[in-house]
């Protein structure tokens, strides 16, 4: 497992391969399955902190083991469809430089996005259907690395939008009854 491990790390050393083929923990994310990520994550022997479940939009894994200084690994997927819509690596801190050079020599250069403010950075590719950003998240003090497909992603959003909706409107029909 610790060979396996190794490998997700080591990965972003070597050359990007054809296009629509990113990749994580030996599955290509386009089009990849929750049960397929769910088995090769626990597989690669990395500890699960939540399963997403009927209110909970994202699984949630430790990641201290898989890339340098990241904290936490988030997975999400869609409910109706159960396919992958992104997957998010939060590392504490907002300068991580050996990490942009990695994804540098994978994905080539970036499309730079404008920060928010002066002292922020947002970089983008785009390989295939999938949307890779990094960027420092100045409000928790953090840099978020996300793999993405982007019109999963707004389903998984419109997703939880209504779930969001009825729960609020069925605790409005209950307040009253308290």
């Amino acid at each position: 497992m610790l060979l396996f491990r190794k490998f997700v790390v080591l990965s972003l050393f070597i050359a990007a391969p054809a296009a629509n083929a990113v990749e994580l923990f030996g599955v290509k994310l386009e089009p990849a399955s929750r049960n397929q990520l769910r088995i090769a994550v626990k597989n690669a022997g990395v500890k699960l902190v939540r399963e997403a479940g009927d209110d909970q939009f994202f699984d949630v894994y430790e990641a201290q083991d898989l890339l340098p200084g990241a904290k936490f690994l988030y997975l999400g997927f869609t409910k109706q469809d159960k396919l992958f819509a992104f997957a998010e690596y939060r590392f504490n801190g907002l300068k991580h430089e050996e990490l942009l050079r990695r994804l540098r020599r994978k994905y080539g250069e970036p499309k730079v996005l404008k920060p928010e403010f002066i002292t922020d950075y947002h970089y983008q590719w785009q390989d295939g259907a999938i949307q890779i950003s990094l960027y420092s998240d100045w409000g928790s003090y953090a840099t978020r690395l996300i793999y993405f497909e982007p019109q999963r992603l707004a389903v998984l959003k419109g997703e939880q939008k209504a779930f969001l909706s009825a729960v609020g409107s069925a605790q409005e029909f209950m307040q009253p009854a308290y």
